[in-house]
């Protein structure tokens, strides 16, 4: 009996530490360093974080163009249109029931138009932030950044903590459709983005 028990634990505590190992590998994914200590909007609502993600893709196309994609994923409206989210709008669907990247609902903090987004979850996992930025760069070209603070506290924690690197890859694909549709967008409509664009992420 002992035995089984001492297994379990041990199983446990395997498993505990894989998927620790996954979420800390995942959780840059992308960043450069100066991003990753970089202050965005968002930040200040969780200041003792009990983690800090920053994901991020580059876009060869206009921050503009971007951030038109970005809304489209977020706030679709019924004609498929890009609708601006004001503070206390509640997104449902973060990539819009059509994209298939469904989560919600999370409500929206703070928009600075062009930039910013930034959400926190309704119901559970409530303190937790969720922003995504766009930051422009140079030749017509811009940096998508999603950046992730998760308020410490209790079992949910816990659970959230056991999911969070299906989390990172799904918001990592989110991003990665929005620069292929901004990238397509910005040619015109043409084509599919070039073996440089996607290399370049």
């Amino acid at each position: 009996m002992k035995t089984a028990v001492l297994m379990a634990t041990g199983a446990v505590g395997l498993l505990a530490l894989t998927v620790a190992d996954a979420a800390y590998r995942v959780r840059d994914w992308g960043a450069a360093d100066s991003e990753v200590a970089a202050s965005l909007p968002g930040d200040e609502l969780v200041p003792r974080p009990a983690d800090v993600q920053t994901l991020a893709v580059g876009v060869s196309a206009p921050a503009s163009v971007v951030w038109q994609e970005l809304l489209l994923f977020v706030a679709p409206s019924p004609d498929g249109s890009a609708v601006e989210p004001v503070p206390g709008d509640v997104v449902r669907h973060l990539s819009g029931p059509r994209h298939g990247f469904a989560e919600g609902p999370l409500e929206v903090v703070s928009v600075v138009p062009g930039r910013s987004l930034v959400l926190v979850p309704v119901g559970p996992g409530a303190g937790d932030v969720r922003g995504f930025h766009v930051v422009p760069g140079v030749s017509g070209r811009c940096r998508l950044l999603c950046r992730r603070r998760l308020a410490p506290g209790g079992f949910g924690r816990v659970v959230t903590h056991a999911v969070e690197p299906v989390a990172v890859v799904l918001t990592r694909l989110l991003m990665l459709k929005v620069a292929e549709r901004a990238e397509i967008a910005a040619r015109g409509g043409e084509g599919q983005p070039s073996a440089r664009d996607a290399a370049s992420r």
